[in-house]
């Protein structure tokens, strides 16, 4: 009765991860002297600091991390079969402490984002990502199929980055418990 039943997913949004071999408590120290030098930006962040829009760091463990981080991006982004030859970034340096967190929002005109956890206090809350498609107006948004559900958690592992389509709504929970900072670098990424 019924027969050549074929499924495809089509239009669908990624989330790569990926654990760097960096030292933390190098780039910790190097987040710290940034806060120094500036004042906090007001961006997404509420109530905690969050540095203007970096092109390049001044410090060799933050470079590092930026040179990283575009490297596996281009190339990453190559093996999934997009179109890309170069790429530029910009990043910014998020340090929360207790009650502090980042609202919701997107990046933009950003080809793809990325967030590297620095820090992360047991207590930490999770990164919030939020489909914003169409699909996400229905009564099948409540899958539990990851392909097919409307928000899911990833937690904010020290020393893993994460990368996905600049235009994904995303957030970080607040958290009443934490006892020290949290420490994120967030990045743009433009590919041409």
């Amino acid at each position: 009765m019924i027969s050549n039943v074929e499924t495809q997913l089509i239009f669908c949004d990624f989330l790569t991860s990926c654990d760097i071999d960096l030292s933390t408590i190098e780039i910790s120290k190097e987040c710290y002297k940034v806060q120094k030098e500036y004042n906090s930006n007001s961006g997404s962040n509420v109530g905690g600091w969050q540095s203007p829009k970096l092109e390049k760091s001044s410090y060799p463990e933050t470079q590092k991390l930026q040179e990283v981080v575009n490297n596996f991006t281009i190339s990453h982004l190559q093996r999934m079969g997009f179109i890309c030859s170069d790429i530029f970034s910009a990043f910014w340096i998020n340090v929360n402490s207790n009650t502090n967190y980042n609202t919701i929002h997107t990046h933009g005109r950003a080809d793809c984002i990325g967030v590297y956890f620095v820090k992360s206090p047991k207590e930490s809350g999770d990164l919030g990502i939020l489909r914003n498609d169409g699909f996400s107006y229905t009564s099948l948004n409540g899958s539990r199929n990851i392909n097919f559900c409307g928000f899911i958690d990833v937690p904010p592992d020290v020393g893993t980055f994460y990368l996905l389509p600049g235009h994904v709504w995303h957030h970080v929970r607040q958290e009443e418990m934490l006892k020290e900072d949290r420490i994120s670098i967030a990045f743009n990424f433009y590919v041409r």
